[in-house]
């Protein structure tokens, strides 16, 4: 192992370029969230140039093959020129797999900027860190054999590479207690969202930041520091909004009132630029979920609404009590014309609307 200091910031999934398609945010919060992920990569990289990271490890997924325009490519390059100080290593994955795209990026980038061929090969760095690593050429891998290397204990060994660690998937299956035994100093993985630890010296960085509401808490990357043969591996957050998911038993509320009280003090504390979603569960008679968009639904950057509620009402009951009434023949036309959730609202309305067990006069 080489002595001295040396910091290495472990970033992936970065996804620059993606196209956003969640249910109420249209036109121009979908390109500010495209735009947000330009900000926090570059944040990333201003947070590593006053870090005095030497490399930044990118193993894969760092731009969308489908909708990175050339420009977009460009105003790439331009970033990691920006930060000439710091090395680039890049490993593509299925997302930014070879292509003309990559061929382009390469051909334009400057000096410190590395990307994987599709076998398996190392880059030396100041002659400290060798990283080892290859890019997909093709958008899903069943199996890939990855062949063993011998490595020289004089350099920080390091595997950068894009892949899961579940046996049996099309995108890359890997074998981290094999790779480990290798001898790596650290292997650095992308493809999962979620930052974490999976094996004595593999980390997965996660994205960059949160795209989806499966990508639940805090994203950014690991920063590594190297001392004299012993390194520390610190997460940093650098995502700019969180996904949030929030459940709510409504079984017992018996108003309004109390249902919209309930959520402000639920929401007090989440930060109004997330993206937040609130599934409702439970028995009630006649709560009015749909008013809480009203009420709530322009606070925050995204919010949604999800009702998994069911009527306290027993229907056939209150058919049968009321089968000679005006309200037992709405009942009849409403449960014979609609069903899910429409079906429940008109049976409400017609418990407000009409008279209960009146005998029906032709």
């Amino acid at each position: 192992m080489h002595n001295g200091k040396f910091k290495i910031l472990h970033l992936g999934d970065i996804h620059l370029g993606r196209e956003f398609s969640l249910e109420g945010v249209v036109g121009s919060a979908f390109s500010l969230r495209r735009e947000e992920i330009w900000k926090t990569f570059e944040m990333a990289l201003e947070f590593a140039k006053n870090s005095d990271v030497k490399i930044v490890l990118i193993p894969g997924d760092l731009y969308e093959n489908d909708s990175m325009s050339l420009s977009n490519l460009d105003r790439l390059n331009y970033l990691f020129e920006k930060y000439g100080d710091i090395n680039f290593v890049i490993s593509l994955g299925n997302h930014d797999h070879i292509s003309v795209k990559s061929e382009y990026l390469a051909s334009n980038s400057p000096k410190n900027v590395y990307i994987f061929s599709e076998s398996l090969e190392y880059v030396e760095i100041e002659q400290k860190v060798r990283i080892y690593g290859f890019s997909w050429s093709k958008v899903e891998y069943e199996y890939f054999e990855i062949p063993e290397v011998s490595l020289d204990d004089n350099y920080i060994n390091i595997l950068s590479i894009h892949g899961t660690n579940s046996p049996a998937n099309n995108y890359l299956p890997l074998d981290i207690p094999k790779l480990e035994s290798w001898g790596f100093d650290y292997i650095a993985l992308g493809h999962i969202h979620k930052p974490g630890r999976i094996g004595e010296k593999t980390y997965y960085s996660g994205s960059i930041e949160p795209l989806s509401f499966s990508d639940i808490g805090e994203r950014g990357g690991f920063l590594i520091d190297f001392t004299n043969g012993n390194h520390m591996v610190n997460f940093v957050n650098f995502a700019s909004r969180q996904y949030r998911i929030l459940e709510v038993d409504v079984t017992g509320i018996v108003n309004n009132i109390e249902l919209y009280a309930c959520v402000e003090e639920l929401i007090k504390n989440i930060d109004e630029k997330d993206f937040l979603k609130i599934n409702f569960f439970g028995k009630h008679n006649n709560l009015e979920l749909e008013q809480l968009n009203n009420i709530f639904g322009q606070r925050f950057f995204y919010f949604e609404l999800v009702d998994l509620t069911t009527s306290l009402i027993d229907v056939d009951v209150l058919l049968y009590e009321n089968k000679n009434n005006l309200l037992g023949k709405y009942l009849t036309h409403v449960l014979e014309n609609y069903s899910g959730k429409e079906q429940e609202k008109l049976i409400n309305i017609g418990i407000e609307v009409f008279p209960w067990r009146e005998e029906f006069e032709a």
